[in-house]
């Protein structure tokens, strides 16, 4: 799946970490449920705002 930066850089998708091998612990993009909730979380959150 492809998101838009909007998903890509909102701050609930980022993770501060301390090396390359931590932030592969935190990539999810390999699993679609995961991205679909996380995503689901960030419209429910950014549809507040309106």
């Amino acid at each position: 799946m492809k998101w838009g930066a909007w998903i890509i850089d909102h701050p609930m998708n980022i993770a501060i970490v301390c090396s390359l091998g931590c932030n592969q612990l935190c990539n999810i993009g390999n699993n679609p449920g995961k991205c679909l909730r996380l995503v689901k979380k960030i419209v429910e959150k950014e549809l507040k705002r309106f």
